[in-house]
């Protein structure tokens, strides 16, 4: 139950609407499937992405194609639970914007530029539960060296 009231929440707050577009490295897209409708919303660009800094109670979130600077939309996010980073030109230094995600329990790194440098980062998502690195340039010894900081969270590469 706990898992389907984020995205009720967020549901309250803004419309839904339908896409095909898939996200580009273009076009960042943040995408959640609305409750009622089971269509997906879709926001694309900074200036929609900036819209996320009146969701106070998002609690999941997808982002396609999204460049570092977006991240910036999701600092102080303490509701946030689970996040997914999906997209070539995400790197290391969007980890910049991490602050305040202290109720990050799952991450979601797919198709990235993420290295071990970012796993540094991600080091202090204390919360942090469950970690997913698919398709990055994240070694073997990075995991290890971050299991050994977040002992509570299991990783998968």
């Amino acid at each position: 139950m706990k898992r389907l009231l984020g995205p009720l929440l967020v549901m309250g707050m803004v419309g839904c609407g339908t896409s095909d577009n898939n996200g580009s490295a273009d076009e960042p897209v943040l995408w959640y499937t609305c409750l009622d409708t089971g269509k997906r919303v879709r926001f694309t660009a900074a200036a929609e992405l900036a819209q996320l800094n009146d969701l106070d109670s998002l609690q999941e979130l997808l982002l396609i194609g999204p460049i570092d600077v977006d991240l910036v939309h999701l600092k102080g996010r303490v509701q946030l639970q689970w996040l997914g980073l999906h997209g070539t030109h995400f790197t290391d230094t969007g980890f910049v914007h991490r602050e305040g995600l202290t109720g990050l329990e799952k991450l979601w790194i797919r198709n990235t530029g993420v290295t071990d440098e970012g796993l540094a980062h991600i080091q202090e998502l204390t919360s942090l539960r469950y970690l997913v690195l698919d398709d990055t340039k994240v070694t073997d010894a990075g995991v290890a060296e971050l299991q050994t900081a977040l002992p509570n969270c299991k990783i998968s590469k």
